[in-house]
């Protein structure tokens, strides 16, 4: 008997729980601030990597004299916008949402090194083990409950991009499918 959609839905959700709680105890258990630290050092590394950080740190000491410093402010987030935007400063015009981009391309980046400080310990690749099998959990719900020939046709095609997928989901290729398949 092959499960519905809901039910699969419902699989998935459940071990991403899972996935979840076990993260959590890891970092509780192992060390406490690891995740904490990870981000922090990550969001540095982002602003350093954009090129932003004399930029932001400039920011700062001019926010605390805001009334004297408006145009120079303005002046920073056009430079900052410029820089991710990939456009000549005399291009960018006065009225556009800079805070959002900038925000958004330290963000992109930021989550870039967040994975690359995690892949540097121990602790770090277990959670990124256990997140890439949580983003990878839909497909592995559905392989688990498909056919012989989609499981065919998934190995063939991670073969294909020598892609490796994560345990759960090779685990769930070896299942044999229900005796009505073949």
């Amino acid at each position: 008997m092959s499960l519905t959609v809901k039910e699969k839905e419902h699989w998935k959700e459940r071990i991403a729980r899972r996935i979840d709680h076990a993260i959590e105890e890891l970092q509780s258990n192992e060390d406490p601030g690891f995740y904490d630290r990870i981000h922090k050092e990550a969001d540095e590394e982002a602003w350093n990597t954009l090129g932003l950080k004399a930029l932001r740190d400039e920011w700062q000491d001019n926010a605390k004299a805001q009334n004297q410093l408006r145009k120079r402010e303005e002046q920073i987030y056009r430079e900052m916008y410029a820089r991710v935007s990939g456009v000549p400063i005399d291009e960018v015009g006065q009225h556009y949402s800079t805070p959002f981009e900038v925000q958004r391309a330290i963000k992109r980046r930021r989550d870039v090194h967040v994975r690359e400080f995690l892949s540097t310990t121990e602790l770090g690749q277990r959670i990124l083990q256990l997140q890439q099998e949580k983003e990878e959990l839909l497909d592995t719900v559905w392989l688990a409950t498909s056919p012989s020939q989609i499981k065919e046709l998934w190995s063939r095609f991670s073969e294909l991009l020598k892609w490796r997928p994560p345990q759960l989901q090779k685990d769930a290729l070896s299942i044999q499918p229900p005796a009505t398949d073949s």
